[in-house]
């Protein structure tokens, strides 16, 4: 069998891939917990690492556009995460990159001016007018529970962003096998976008490796009569897509892990059918065949926490 690992990638029902979440969208009162940012490489990650430094965005959502004071909490998994980063453990280009936040950026730490806690880009000062605080400035973090809370003398905008970045060191890793993992509970807060329009506001967390299916596509490679040059998988009505990330521990048995990302009919279950392009000799110049249909399975479209194995062959 023929194979070359390359890069592994997730597959999106309906052709639909799983969008960034460092940038939102408005939608009612509301708190919008995004996806973790390493502080070092400053891309969002999905497997945390023992000994990471990561912000975790926040943004306050509101059609009004605008806000005078919010105040966020969200509980989050003490054995993977410990809530601030110090000052001691910061590389000079991490020191650089918080303060990438914005000009002026105002950091919340705690009482010892030890750990930074919390990065709000939105409190900066603004000439006499504007004012900006934090209880994370002048208070220990709860263990387990964090706190920004942010106000100004006039109405500030709300851009199409995060308003509070909470930062937190990694102790324990979460890894890609660990599917919808849920690092946080989902925010509560309060809002204010003008005067006398104060709204209890409840939030929403992203799950790490978020998905909708997972399964493992599994085939023993000693009961194949040809050689496969390529593996693809073609989910519902969708165009085929290849499936290039595989595991396996005696070069026979093959697992190709895949993810369905995205369900934008919110179907319950889907029809997957894996397909190879395939030939007669190991190089792929004889007897070779695009697309062969190697079996098709249902999976259910819910919030799996493991891969399914489903197990193909030749027709």
């Amino acid at each position: 069998m023929k194979l070359n690992k390359i890069i592994g990638m997730a597959v999106g029902l309906a052709m639909i891939l799983s969008a960034s979440t460092v940038v939102f969208a408005a939608d009612g009162d509301n708190f919008v917990v995004g996806t973790p940012i390493d502080l070092e490489s400053g891309e969002e990650v999905t497997n945390l690492t023992a000994g990471q430094k990561i912000l975790v965005p926040v943004d306050y959502t509101t059609d009004t556009s605008t806000v005078t004071d919010f105040a966020v909490r969200m509980d989050y998994d003490t054995s993977v995460l410990d809530f601030g980063i110090a000052y001691s453990d910061l590389t000079p280009g991490e020191e650089s990159a918080i303060f990438s936040y914005g000009l002026d950026t105002y950091l919340q730490t705690d009482a010892n001016y030890e750990y930074i806690c919390a990065i709000d880009p939105i409190g900066t000062w603004r000439g006499n007018r504007f004012t900006a605080t934090g209880t994370l400035g002048t208070n220990e973090p709860t263990e387990g529970q964090v706190v920004s809370a942010w106000y100004s003398a006039v109405a500030a905008s709300v851009d199409n962003g995060p308003e509070t970045y909470f930062c937190f060191t990694v102790i324990d890793d979460v890894t890609l096998d660990q599917l919808n993992f849920e690092l946080f509970e989902p925010a509560l807060g309060r809002g204010e976008s003008s005067v006398n329009s104060d709204v209890e506001i409840d939030g929403t967390a992203d799950k790490l490796n978020a998905c909708f299916g997972a399964f493992n596509i599994n085939i023993d490679s000693n009961a194949l009569p040809y050689w496969i040059q390529a593996l693809y998988v073609k989910v519902g009505d969708s165009d085929a897509v290849q499936v290039t990330e595989y595991s396996t521990t005696d070069n026979v048995n093959y697992a190709f892990p895949v993810r369905i990302t995205s369900n934008s009919g919110n179907a319950d279950a889907v029809t997957v059918e894996v397909l190879a392009d395939t030939s007669t000799d190991e190089a792929g110049n004889e007897g070779t065949q695009s697309k062969v249909s190697m079996g098709t399975f249902e999976v259910q479209l819910n919030s799996p926490t493991s891969y399914a194995d489903q197990t193909v062959s030749a027709q």
